[in-house]
């Protein structure tokens, strides 16, 4: 018998990459998604068994209300992005009177560790490596005492690398809007390096599931970078993603992000986002479902392994699809003479389609393996 689940969003955008994950395990779940109409438009539809279900306005109480009413048709709630991770684990004792939710972290956890500042002095408190942050505030008001130029501003509750500035001296600090709101914003040293990003599935302080990427960009026109992913096995990132992750017995999705320091030979935190990651459905590239192991509890730790697929087929795959598909589009580009957003707007679009069927092939390689 398929278990019902009742997938809860804010953006279409969100709940897509959710579908495509279903998609892989169509014949365990059945699917409804409880979004607000206007967003409805851009839900993909051709996942036969979803279905779509309105919600008045994203909010506690309009959750709970549809659930008084029609929890009896679901097995287990799910959220998909972070506002719905953050607003269900913020009512988690009131949902629970109704239906079984997905393990998440614990609300007052997600404050700490989504806050940048808070993170940082966590990390400093509890002998895990991270570069020098300050608050904003205190920077602005004595920047002689920060000496670690070139810094990093960034907004403390910010995401997807969006609203981050690098200032090579105080001057460039000073060039900023940063300094009008300080009070928001973190400042931190700038570390040369490579990124790396730990995604997991946990529960009760263990990894379930897990995998690495290591993250390359390549330059477009001389103006342009794109930024791709390889999946990889590393040993010290797995090693101090799991130190966090038992020290703060964290239970549910989470994406750490790491910056390794070549010179040093050693990885840094810089910063936690408790959460699916925001492209989950390319784990399946890596043999791995977090949706799916997500609403299975009977999964125990470290069970479901990642393939460590961008050493063998993935990388060069990936990479040979994202240069072919810009070659195509730029030959058509100049053709026509589109601008270049609209050329963009396009590229990106194809990409996704292409990709998303080259990670459900990807997917099913990765079973047979």
């Amino acid at each position: 018998m398929k278990t019902r689940v009742l997938l809860f969003g804010t953006t279409a955008d969100d709940i897509n990459i959710f579908v495509r994950c279903f998609r892989e395990v169509a014949h365990k779940y059945e699917v409804t998604i409880l979004l607000e109409p206007h967003n409805y438009a851009n839900v993909m539809t051709n996942f036969g068994r979803i279905a779509l279900s309105p919600l008045n306005e994203f909010s506690a109480d309009c959750l709970i209300e549809y659930l008084q009413k029609y929890a009896h048709l679901y097995d287990v709630l799910m959220p998909s992005g972070f506002c719905s991770v953050k607003l269900i684990s913020a009512s988690i004792d009131r949902l629970y009177n109704f239906i079984r939710v997905v393990e998440l972290p614990d609300f007052a956890l997600i404050n700490e560790l989504d806050d940048k500042l808070n993170f940082a002095h966590y990390c400093s408190s509890h002998g895990l490596p991270h570069p020098a942050t300050i608050a904003g505030k205190d920077f602005f008001k004595d920047m002689d005492s920060f000496k670690k130029f070139p810094v990093l501003l960034k907004h403390r509750l910010g995401a997807g690398k969006q609203g981050i500035r690098l200032a090579k001296t105080p001057e460039d600090a000073l060039a900023g809007p940063e300094s009008d709101i300080a009070e928001d914003y973190i400042v931190q040293e700038y570390l040369l390096g490579h990124d790396f990003a730990f995604n997991g599935f946990c529960r009760n302080g263990s990894i379930v599931s897990w995998t690495v990427q290591k993250f390359h960009s390549i330059s477009i026109l001389n103006r342009d970078r794109l930024r791709i992913s390889t999946f990889v096995k590393n040993d010290q990132i797995f090693f101090w993603a799991e130190k966090l992750i038992a020290m703060t017995k964290y239970s549910g999705p989470i994406n750490i992000d790491f910056r390794y320091i070549p010179a040093e030979e050693s990885n840094y935190f810089i910063e936690v986002n408790p959460r699916f990651w925001s492209n989950v459905h390319y784990s399946l590239i890596d043999g791995v479902n977090f949706v799916d192991i997500a609403i299975d509890p009977e999964i125990p730790a470290n069970r479901i392994k990642p393939l460590h697929a961008g050493k063998t087929w993935g990388e060069p795959i990936k990479t040979l699809i994202l240069m072919v598909c810009f070659f195509q589009f730029g030959l058509l580009r100049y053709i026509l003479s589109q601008s270049m957003l609209q050329f963009k707007i396009g590229v990106l679009d194809r990409l996704d389609r292409m990709y998303s069927r080259y990670v459900s092939a990807g997917s099913k390689a990765a079973a047979l393996l």
